[in-house]
């Protein structure tokens, strides 16, 4: 049995330990950081996808603090106190939690256009919106990899030109957060175009293509529709 003293034992182990300490010694190479360009987003870009054109502003609490102290002062004269800390409540942390949410929200939009992945979606439902036809509702999915994703895009102007259930639509989704999405396209379907009184070819609906003489002329039997064709009776 050999020991670990012996010479080529304690060759092995010093070589090994110079391997290492050079392998400390190399410095790693920085990894180089890709950035991906981002999409341009003018102002027809924010109309088309349903983007707020002008920039949200921020809250005014000066201007609003102003009109609390104007206001609230003679509630509290004369003895409102509940409806002026119900004001200033409103006024002070309210208004401006959904006006930061808000801004919020836009914000990741921009984001999910601009950085977002591209895919392409279906359409499943298009629920009407309000009067002003503004709050259309449209829900579609898409795959990545064995996931199928089911979202829904509140405000889509694509909606308000004709989006209908079983269209197909670019979609650009955010990679964390693949339900965060905005649709930027809509693909047209791709259907034979055909001239208004052209008569129907085989295989579609009705007697026109069941066979060489078609309706007028004695097709599937000889009689034609009005002569006791597709068997002899005719329509």
């Amino acid at each position: 049995m050999q020991s670990v003293l012996d010479p080529p034992l304690l060759s092995e182990v010093a070589e090994r330990l110079r391997s290492s300490q050079e392998a400390d010694e190399v410095e790693e190479a920085p990894k180089r950081v890709v950035v991906a360009v981002p999409r341009p987003l003018t102002a027809e870009v924010r109309k088309r996808v349903g983007l707020p054109v002008a920039k949200i502003p921020p809250y005014r609490f000066g201007y609003v603090a102003l009109l609390l102290v104007l206001a609230g002062a003679p509630m509290l004269l004369i003895g409102w106190f509940k409806a002026t800390f119900a004001l200033a409540f409103v006024s002070l942390a309210v208004l401006p939690a959904v006006r930061f949410y808000e801004k919020r929200e836009h914000q990741l939009r921009e984001r999910v256009y601009t950085h977002g992945k591209e895919v392409v979606g279906r359409v499943l439902d298009v629920e009407p919106g309000g009067p002003d036809r503004n709050g259309k509702i449209v829900r579609l999915e898409f795959q990545l990899g064995e996931t199928r994703i089911a979202a829904s895009i509140f405000g889509c102007p694509f909606a308000r030109k004709g989006l209908e259930p079983g269209d197909d639509v670019v979609v650009y989704y955010a990679p964390d957060e693949p339900h965060r999405c905005v649709i930027a396209e809509r693909i047209a379907r791709k259907t034979k175009a055909r001239k208004v009184g052209a008569p129907p070819e085989q295989g579609d609906d009705g007697c026109g293509g069941c066979g060489p003489g078609g309706c007028g002329g004695g097709g599937c039997g000889g009689g034609g529709c009005g002569g006791g064709g597709c068997g002899g009776g005719g329509w």
